[in-house]
């Protein structure tokens, strides 16, 4: 019993963890769009010059750029 709650929370953690990194990855964007006219063309673009730090062997970040000024589509998975 004790080893399947600790696998549920571990889950639940990285969902957490999941939605957090989405949601810091579109404010990124949305601060580059307020400040240059248009989203940033990748997510390397929001770790270079807007400060953007995640565990790049934990999480993969899928942004999809649709047009300069729209907002991307993002999603965060684990890169297991």
């Amino acid at each position: 019993f004790f080893m399947l709650s600790l696998e549920r929370l571990e889950v639940v953690n990285f969902q957490k963890s999941c939605l957090i990194l989405t949601e810091s990855v579109r404010k990124s964007a949305v601060h580059c769009y307020a400040i240059e006219g248009q989203y940033p063309e990748s997510v390397e673009y929001l770790e270079k010059y807007y400060g953007l730090n995640y565990n790049e062997k934990r999480f993969k970040v899928h942004y999809g750029l649709i047009g300069a000024n729209l907002m991307p589509d993002i999603c965060v998975t684990g890169s297991e």
